[in-house]
C-alpha cells in the first residue's frame, strides 16, 4: 500500500516502514499466516471469491509486497 498520508502509516506514525494493514497499532508486523487470513477474508468480502480463490488472490499479493516477499 502507498503510504500517502499519516492515517496510512502503523500507528499513524510516519517513521513506520509499515501500513497500517501490515503492521499492528505499535508497528511490529503481523505474522505472516494471519496477515495471510486477514487479506483473504478482505479479499472475499471485497471481490466475493471462493475462500481458495481468495487465498490463491493474496498469497500472489504478498509475494509482491516487501514486507512479506520471501515469507509466503
Amino acid at each position: 500500500m502507498p503510504l500517502m498520508s499519516l492515517a496510512d502509516y502503523a500507528g499513524k506514525n510516519n517513521r513506520s516502514h509499515y501500513c497500517k494493514y501490515c503492521a499492528t497499532p505499535e508497528g511490529m508486523l503481523h505474522p505472516p499466516q494471519e496477515h495471510l487470513k486477514r487479506l483473504t477474508a478482505f479479499i472475499i468480502e471485497d471481490e466475493k471469491l471462493p475462500e481458495e480463490k481468495a487465498r490463491e488472490k493474496a498469497i500472489h499479493a504478498m509475494r509482491k509486497f516487501p514486507a512479506w516477499k520471501g515469507k509466503v
